[in-house]
């Protein structure tokens, strides 16, 4: 039995709260001018998706994940939040790829 829409949006709470760091930390070094030489295009191309419980419950159900609590899904399922940056060459492709990984 899946867990209710309640307990995965209560077990999502630690995930939003990761995020903001995360998403502070990018947006920082975007706008530093170091990573993107037009650095406000850049943060115009910047998004964070976090996954929905609609969502996870029909990826859970499409997928036959199985999860004994809301609590485990998180680790089940990498894609609960994801970050997009579109940038304009190979060569801020790199500097965000060197960011990210340092």
């Amino acid at each position: 039995m899946l867990p209710s829409y309640l307990e995965i949006e209560r077990s999502l709470h630690g995930v939003r709260a990761g995020r903001l760091p995360v998403m502070n930390c990018l947006v920082e070094q975007l706008l530093s001018g170091q990573v993107c030489s037009e650095p406000f295009v850049a943060l115009s191309r910047f998004f964070c998706r976090l996954k929905s419980a609609d969502s996870i419950v029909e990826k859970l159900t499409r997928k036959g994940i199985q999860v004994g609590s809301a609590a485990e899904i998180p680790g089940r399922m990498p894609d609960i939040l994801g970050f997009r940056i579109i940038v304009a060459d190979s060569t801020e492709l790199n500097a965000v790829d060197k960011f990210i990984r340092d």
